[in-house]
């Protein structure tokens, strides 16, 4: 028996030639299986039509046809290579002059742009990992989208680049890289080699199957891409120009008072005919409203191309009938919220909320500079009481008032106790005090600052003159001690003569507890005795003692109940009332507390039914979708939409729902319906109901609830209809002939409402008069039975405001007119074509109404304010003021300028979408 050895000996030319043969198929594959893992299609041929010729050769050895045979297998293989070839050929997904792109060719952009975008970020991040703040690098992207188009114009850029002969090499790509992780403080590259194994392994990893050669390859591509679109169109799309324009604009303010006239108040009675209403609908059936089909902005031309439209169909409960499940709020109900919430005033906590929960500090007085030391000896420190409530003893000798040296220091020792041996002066005569306000307190001592702030009582309390003359202390008990807050500051007290070398006696704390006044003491008694008893005093600071010869600050005797908190409550004087328009106020928040637990109920229950109809109307629809529908056999619970709705109205008529549904709506149709509020009720307080509506399609007859913030209202609804946008074929498609005999009758009207603008604002140029004079008993269409105009103020408003995100720049509202009513002509002749006094005649961007507009005030920047902007402009290191225009710039210009440069790339190649 022979083996293969002997077969080989035998024939070891062909051997031979077979084993060459196979180890050039071997490199050939492996260098093309090197291509991320692929291998192409005519790597595949030659392979295939290489084995073909091996079996040939090695068939006919015994018959000495090796030739013949492998001749016949290369011819075959090649055969069938380019049959399979020809027959798997993909469509391509967009045609151009220069060469059409195919979908693979799409996919193998998105792969490049991913590992290039990855390896970028990863970078950035690895090398500055504590800069968690710093911005990254700009990322791969010409056109501000994610999608198809992206990819459309990354392959026309590198069309561009091989055109310019625009080559980037590995040493270019680790350069870029360099310059993404930026320099340490030595100047060094944070580019280690530790840096750049970590990101390349992250970037591998998330992309399998590709090497460190394939990611270099697909950023050196991208940097070629970006190297030709700044070659084609600039890097600089901004100039000094759109900065200095859009502070010029921010700077300008003024005011205005208008006018406005709708184009329908102008509609006659004609009806157009159907041969007019066919060539109008024929005419403008392929654009959009104010747009020509080259999307060119035209105000005011129409345009019946139908926008994506849903219809939805939605529950409300029965809202009288659950409010007479509901027992009837009695008045003890009233009084009692009433006495809870609205008969004490709330203090106000706001800023609490954001301040931290931190310990009071104690405040140390300092003891003062100006004023020498009368006595050494230190006061005893006693608890903190109130003074003493007002008595009817006779005033004593008045005392010098403490404002008329607002630089001494508290202190109970009076200046001229200097003079030891000077009698006491003769009291005059008691004199009221007054009672607005207790006598100004002294500066208080300098206090050691602290970074720690404290947390500011909502209400203090205040200490007035009693109106009273003092009593005696027996016939009036000591008012119970009120603790003054921390942050309050000791008052000065009065001046009282006191010799300068008696020291002052400790009081003791009974008699300090007990805050009895001094008895009366004759002139020449001691200085010790006439001192009244000093209020507490704490390590955080002092209570104000009592005047002599005046009544000493006292608590007014008003309601002083606290709050939980225990802050004082406000007097009752100052308390709401409760009339009988708070009275109804009290009964509907009660009824609505009462209502809502039933309301969340009936909304549940009616949300689970339509969920069960709707997973039976699913399987309907899910039949009818497919291609073999006996894959999809119909249950007999499957349900037809128009059944489903059948018994969804059943449904509410017997349970107590009010059904509606609406009609085919655009999403700024639902979002601004005023007879389906349901478009703004919302999910949960991120989505509103026209947002999901329109964020899926399809997604019919599913089920979910939503609820007005405002109105309270709450509804289970879902999608009934989902039509997408298209152009109508006929004009008897739903909603199609409504919108064409509309445009037919605002296009008579507007020059009517054109003319009478014109004749108001004439009249208003004439007169002397306040604009509202003017136009006194002027109708809106000239009519004697017509609505009269209403002259409305706009206040101050601005071309540009910084009121967007982040603060960016954005166009100024108008007090009055909607924004999507304002475009850009519209403010270029408000703010530079008129001047402050004149009147003009503004049509609004669809011209559905036109304003009589007079401008009253405007200013504008001082010639130092535009200094301080120019300099800016120059130079400028202020990193949010730059920000915040690049900000500006690319939700504008910027958007503006790219959109140019796409449609321009795309015109320059022929680019036409097949899909």
């Amino acid at each position: 028996m022979s083996t293969p050895f002997e077969f080989f000996r035998r024939n070891q030319k062909v051997a031979l030639a077979a084993v060459t043969g196979m180890a050039i198929l071997s490199f050939l594959v492996a260098d093309a299986a090197s291509n991320q893992g692929k291998m192409s299609g005519p790597a595949v041929a030659v392979l295939f039509t290489g084995c073909l010729a091996i079996a040939g050769w090695i068939s006919g050895v015994k018959e000495n046809k090796s030739r013949e045979n492998a001749i016949f297998g290369i011819v075959l293989g090649l055969a069938v290579s380019l049959l399979f070839m020809f027959m798997n050929q993909k469509a391509s997904s967009v045609a151009a002059s220069s060469g059409s792109i195919s979908q693979e060719n799409l996919q193998d952009l998105s792969r490049q742009r991913m590992l290039s975008n990855r390896m970028v970020g990863l970078v950035h991040r690895n090398a500055n990992p504590a800069d968690l703040n710093q911005r990254g690098p700009q990322q791969f992207n010409y056109t501000g989208s994610e999608g198809e188009e992206e990819l459309i114009v990354t392959q026309l850029l590198l069309r561009e680049a091989d055109k310019f002969g625009i080559q980037v090499d590995r040493e270019a790509a680790l350069n870029y890289l360099k310059e993404v992780a930026g320099q340490d403080e030595n100047g060094e590259t944070r580019l280690t080699k530790s840096v750049y194994a970590e990101s390349l392994k992250d970037t591998v990893a998330a992309a399998q199957g590709v090497s460190e050669a394939s990611v270099l390859k697909s950023l050196q591509e991208e940097l070629r891409a970006r190297a030709a679109s700044e070659a084609l169109f600039g890097s600089a799309r901004l100039t000094p120009q759109n900065y200095w324009d859009l502070h010029r604009k921010m700077a300008i303010r003024q005011s205005s008072h208008f006018v406005a006239l709708p184009v329908e108040e102008f509609y006659d009675k004609s009806e157009p005919s159907e041969a007019e209403l066919k060539e109008l609908f024929a005419a403008h059936r392929k654009n959009f409203p104010n747009f020509t089909e080259a999307q060119e902005y035209q105000p005011g031309l129409p345009g019946f191309f139908l926008q994506r439209r849903v219809k939805l169909a939605y529950l409300e409960p029965d809202y009288e009938a659950i409010e007479k499940q509901v027992p009837a709020i009695t008045d003890e109900e009233v009084q009692k919220r009433y006495e809870e919430s609205y008969k004490r005033a709330v203090p106000d906590r706001s800023m609490e909320d954001f301040l931290p929960q931190l310990p009071e500090l104690p405040v140390v007085p300092k003891k003062p500079e100006a004023v020498p030391p009368v006595d050494d000896a230190p006061a005893a420190e006693t608890p903190k009481t109130e003074p003493a409530p007002p008595t009817d003893k006779p005033a004593a000798p008045e005392a010098k008032p403490a404002d008329s040296k607002p630089d001494a220091a508290p202190s109970a020792t009076p200046p001229e106790a200097s003079k030891a041996d000077a009698p006491a002066p003769e009291a005059p005569a008691p004199e009221a005090p007054k009672t607005e306000a207790p006598a100004e307190p002294a500066p208080a001592a300098e206090q050691p600052q602290s970074s720690i702030r404290t947390r500011p009582r909502a209400i203090q309390t205040v200490a007035f003159l009693a109106e009273e003359p003092a009593a005696p202390a027996a016939e009036t008990p000591a008012a119970p001690a009120v603790e003054a807050p921390a942050t309050e500051k000791p008052a000065e007290a009065p001046a009282v003569e006191k010799p300068a070398e008696t020291p002052a006696p400790e009081a003791p704390a009974k008699e300090a507890t007990d805050a009895k006044p001094a008895e009366e003491k004759p002139a020449d008694a001691k200085p010790a005795d006439e001192k009244p008893a000093e209020p507490a005093k704490t390590e955080e600071g002092a209570a104000p003692p009592a005047p002599t010869g005046s009544a000493p600050l006292t608590v007014p005797a008003t309601e002083t109940s606290t709050d939980a908190d225990g802050d004082p409550a406000p007097p009752v004087a100052d308390v709401r009332p409760l009339t009988e328009e708070l009275k109804q106020q009290i009964r509907d928040e009660l009824l609505r507390e009462k209502t809502d637990p039933l309301k969340k109920e009936k909304i549940t229950a009616a949300q689970d039914f339509m969920a069960g109809l709707g997973e039976r109307v699913q399987e309907y629809l899910d039949h009818q979708k497919a291609e073999n529908k006996a894959e999809y056999p119909l249950s007999k619970d499957a349900l037809k939409p128009e059944e489903a709705s059948k018994l969804l109205k059943e449904f509410a008529e017997k349970n107590g729902y009010v059904y509606t549904e609406t009609p085919l709506s655009t999403y700024a149709e639902l979002r601004d319906s005023e007879d389906h509020p349901v478009g703004m009720a919302r999910l949960n307080p991120q989505l509103a109901v026209v947002d999901a509506s329109f964020r899926l399609e399809g997604d019919l007859f599913v089920a979910n609830s939503a609820s007005s913030f405002i109105s309270g209202a709450q509804f289970a609804y879902w999608k009934v209809e989902d039509s997408k946008a298209h152009e109508p074929e006929t004009i008897d498609e739903p909603g199609v002939r409504d919108m064409v005999i509309k445009a037919w009758r605002d296009a008579k009207a507007r020059p009517l409402a054109e003319k009478r603008a014109n004749e108001l604002a004439e009249l208003i140029r004439k007169s002397d008069k306040p604009i509202e004079e003017a136009l006194a008993e002027q109708t809106v269409n000239g009519q004697p039975a017509a609505l009269f105009v209403t002259v409305k103020a706009t206040g101050d408003y601005q071309w540009v405001t910084t009121g967007g995100g982040f603060g960016a720049p954005r166009a100024g509202d108008i007090l009055g007119i909607e924004p999507r009513e304002i475009d850009e002509p519209f403010r270029t002749k408000l703010f530079e074509e008129m001047k402050p006094g004149d009147v003009g005649v503004l049509p609004n961007a669809d011209r559905s109404q036109y304003y009589v507009m007079k401008i009253d005030t405007r200013s504008h920047m001082t010639e130092a304010e535009q200094e301080t902007l120019r300099k800016g402009l120059v130079g400028s290191s202020d990193f949010m003021q730059s920000f915040i225009l690049q900000m500006a710039l690319t939700q504008t210009e910027q958007q503006a300028l790219s959109q140019q440069f796409v449609e321009r790339l795309e015109e320059r190649h022929g680019i036409k979408l097949n899909q």
